[in-house]
């Protein structure tokens, strides 16, 4: 069977109430989720893996009896006698003798063995004749006896044994201790009692029923697991109830299949917020786990924006804006009351570094942002308000020596608004001449070249082409290196040679076609490390921009 890990990079919230509000209300026909073709995110396995799920439906008898006794035949496990399901097997035996699963002796045993159907439970049901005559009976499942699955000395006890895997498995059972009897019954498994196989859970549907009694156990942890998936439209956050009471439950978004660990998290009645920050749906895979055999049912009730809680702002890269209205907001910062329904996004920045962003208007009403360094802080930042048309920027800045996340809460001034956040990426230094990047086979052997910030090009040969950036080729004496520029996106990207930075002179020019690559040798003949000037830029008027890859080769001695 196939698994492939599903990635989950936003964050979970689970409650044990369900007092938040309800958000952005359902549709009839179940909105982002109502497609029946839903893509497991990462944590799907291939198609067909439920198909050995069925059971040989031959294994199943009619409540029989099963007169036959332990005559010695099967004073052993090689001679184990099968047993069958739903039949009573006779047991007759010695007097109780040491377990075999902790070294004693074995005389006296009578073994019998079970062929459990996949992805089905059996439960024994083992029956002393006289209380004084308690069967003692060991389950093993292999006659090395090594790995005791089941002992106990009783009157009456029933025990369940499963098998998850899509084979059938077979078990080995011991008994001694008098008369009596065993009766194995075969319950199958659901199907998504495994976590390659969940059941979908849709939007605006009754509530999913389920019962314990059908999962798959997590070895010295539940006693039951099973799951169910739920599709995430963009942008939104999911809010998953499930109803388990009086008995508590464990439910949690696993991060990859098989989930064989052991969640810790139990709760009755539980709530877990689902939110996919990403610009397409997302379908995560929800396991329910019990220490009972109890029904209980699952219910997707509804999405909400992302953004709408401080505890799972949406994340703006640097580079990246978002475009968004209040109008999906839910809640209001605790420091700021009056300011409305907000929306929150996270801003990553590294130790002793700072970020420029944009906050601008796009409906009729104004905007305002302010700058958490906590959810629960209690005291207002500064307020960041556009006024009319145009972007109004603003600054984040971390003098703390280790990275730090801050939030940035936006609301409308007088009643719901609709705005555009822009976290710019920092204009690159190597725009002029006089600062030209390096790179060299020693260090930098290959960079990203992005010409939107870029300088203007000189006069003289660069005066027809784009906005330039300017980089130093460093070549060891006695050497030659080949620059490789390659085009990324739609615009073609050149490259020349500048005899000096006054770029009246070009001693060599190459440009991309496509995807073909463009490239310039670089010769140092001299007995000294050598800089040599290269521009790179967008082929076109002066005003284009393009993006590239810069890379250089290894350098050959001449």
């Amino acid at each position: 069977m196939r698994v492939a890990d599903s990635i989950i990079g936003d964050s979970i919230d689970s409650e044990t109430s369900e007092s938040e509000d309800s958000g952005t209300a359902c549709t009839a026909d179940g909105g982002a989720n109502s497609t029946t073709d839903a893509t497991l995110g990462d944590a799907r396995a291939t198609e067909g893996d439920s198909g050995d799920a069925e059971f040989d439906a031959s294994d199943i008898d009619s409540d029989l009896i099963d007169t036959g006794t332990s005559d010695g035949n099967n004073s052993t496990c090689a001679n184990a006698t099968p047993m069958r399901a739903n039949v009573e097997t006779r047991i007759e035996t010695s007097i109780r003798r040491f377990g075999v699963c902790d070294g004693g002796t074995i005389t006296g045993y009578a073994y019998h063995s079970f062929r459990i159907p996949p992805r089905s439970w059996v439960n024994f049901t083992f029956r002393s004749d006289s209380p004084r005559d308690s069967l003692e009976y060991f389950i093993f499942d292999s006659c090395s006896a090594g790995n005791c699955l089941a002992a106990n000395s009783i009157g009456r006890e029933v025990i369940s044994i499963d098998n998850s895997e899509s084979t059938p498995r077979t078990v080995f059972v011991a008994v001694t201790g008098g008369s009596g009897s065993i009766t194995p019954r075969v319950t199958p498994m659901a199907l998504n009692s495994q976590c390659q196989t969940p059941t979908a859970v849709w939007t605006c549907s009754v509530p999913t029923a389920g019962d314990f009694a059908e999962g798959t156990p997590i070895p010295r942890c539940w006693t039951s697991s099973l799951y169910y998936s739920v599709t995430v439209p963009p942008e939104s956050k999911a809010r998953i109830a499930i109803t388990s009471a009086p008995y508590a439950v464990v439910a949690r978004v696993v991060s990859s299949c098989p989930a064989t660990d052991c969640p810790r998290e139990e709760t009755t009645n539980p709530v877990l917020f689902v939110p996919n920050g990403s610009s397409t749906p997302r379908t995560f895979i929800i396991q329910l786990a019990s220490r009972t055999t109890t029904p209980f049912t699952i219910a997707y009730t509804a999405n909400e924006h992302v953004a709408s809680s401080c505890e799972t702002p949406r994340v703006i890269e640097e580079g990246s804006s978002v475009t968004a209205e209040t109008t999906s907001a839910t809640t209001v910062a605790s420091c700021a009351p009056s300011d409305g329904r907000q929306l929150f996004y996270a801003v990553s920045l590294a130790s002793i570094s700072q970020a420029n962003l944009t906050l601008e208007r796009l409906g009729e009403h104004n905007v305002r942002a302010r700058v958490l360094y906590s959810c629960s802080t209690t005291i207002c930042p500064p307020v960041i308000e556009t006024n009319g048309s145009g972007a109004t920027p603003f600054r984040i800045d971390n003098p703390n020596g280790h990275p730090q996340t801050f939030i940035v809460a936006v609301s409308g001034v007088s009643g719901a608004a609709s705005f555009r956040l822009t976290h710019a990426r920092p204009p690159p230094s190597n725009i002029d001449c006089a600062r030209a990047g390096f790179i060299s086979v020693f260090s930098e052997r290959s960079a990203r070249v992005d010409t939107t910030l870029a300088g203007a090009p000189p006069v003289g040969c660069e005066q027809s082409e784009g906005r330039v950036l300017y980089y130093r080729v460093i070549v060891a004496e006695n050497s030659r290196v080949t620059v490789t520029l390659s085009r990324v996106g739609a615009t073609d990207m050149r490259m020349r040679h500048l005899a000096d930075c006054s770029g009246t002179s070009c001693v060599a020019s190459a440009a991309t076609s496509g995807s073909t690559p463009a490239s310039i040798e670089f010769i140092n003949r001299s007995s000294v490390m050598t800089g040599f000037l290269l521009t790179v830029g967008a082929v076109g008027n002066a005003s284009s921009t393009g993006v590239g890859i810069l890379s250089i080769s290894q350098e050959a001695r001449l």
